[in-house]
């Protein structure tokens, strides 16, 4: 893919670049974003139908230029050809991790593209998502998972279903049945056993309210697995609690288990000592601390 203009969302953010040279990836590209504010939310709708109505060339906006050159070459190892994906939406990643995730659109479709140093947590990803195309879980969907691969540099790929076409917003709760249903897509992994602590269970690992969205049609998606472990039975409720705390400090820290409070407790301070983004993880630490009393994961 060559290098093509694009225009940065949210105003003032930065966090998406939206090409100015293809209508359906500018608008696929726009729901990279997961707005956690009416007021997004709104812009976010409002950027939505203005590249549907005038096309994104003309959408307001610190510009900038796209140039991902790994696209072609994925393109090829999935079959399509060189131009099976031409024009790409980019999401700046700003948790601390490496690697690149995108949107790539062409005559192939539309596919979500991950790309790490190494395969391991994407192979991990690939192999559960499958997991939940097998079991059609009823409380939640995840993407259909496409294919993987190396490119040449030897760093990682992955592909995926992109299954959002239009804004979506994050859920603020978890459903009757949904963290049952979660916990047997979790232990048809055979990875996932902990022999170390036999007492602890497989877990998303990373269930917040941005990996756990609702589209605008109602529906219920769960994303980004490549973070799948074992931890204490709860971590999950736990972790999803905390997270749900930076949109809304007020809600409280119910039916969280000190002991897998005092889990992920351990691991943001870890995370706050190596440079991730500070205000979401002070808060959420001060919310397990509330809870984990002196436990000890």
């Amino acid at each position: 893919m060559s290098s093509a203009p694009a225009v940065w969302f949210p105003p003032g953010r930065e966090v998406v670049l939206i090409p100015r040279n293809n209508r359906e990836c500018a608008k696929r590209g726009l729901t990279l974003y997961t707005a956690s504010s009416r007021r997004i939310l709104g812009a976010q709708w409002a950027a939505w139908a203005w590249i549907q109505t005038l096309g994104p060339r003309t959408l307001p906006g610190r510009t900038a230029r796209i140039d991902i050159p790994e696209t072609a070459e994925i393109s090829k190892a999935l079959g399509f050809g060189r131009d099976g994906l031409h024009s790409v939406a980019a999401f700046k990643r700003r948790d601390g991790r490496s690697g690149e995730t995108y949107v790539a659109v062409g005559s192939a479709g539309s596919l979500l593209i991950k790309i790490r140093r190494t395969g391991e947590s994407l192979a991990l990803e690939q192999e559960l998502l499958a997991a939940v195309q097998r079991q059609s879980p009823l409380a939640f969907s995840a993407p259909r998972p496409v294919d993987i691969g190396s490119l040449a540099d030897g760093r990682s790929w992955s592909a995926q279903e992109m299954v959002f076409a239009a804004p979506h917003r994050p859920s603020m709760r978890l459903s009757e049945g949904f963290e049952s249903q979660l916990l047997a897509v979790l232990r048809s992994h055979p990875g996932l056993i902990e022999r170390v602590h036999p007492d602890w269970v497989p877990a998303h690992g990373d269930l917040s309210p941005w990996n756990l969205r609702v589209d605008h049609r109602g529906k219920l998606w769960l994303f980004d697995w490549e973070d799948a472990t074992v931890a204490p039975p709860g971590a999950d409720r736990a972790y999803f609690e905390a997270a749900t705390g930076v949109i809304n400090r007020r809600r409280p820290m119910d039916r969280v288990d000190p002991v897998a409070a005092a889990y992920w407790a351990d691991r943001i301070r870890h995370r706050l000592a190596t440079g991730h983004p500070q205000w979401q993880n002070e808060i959420m630490l001060a919310r397990l601390e509330s809870v984990s009393g002196g436990h000890k994961s």
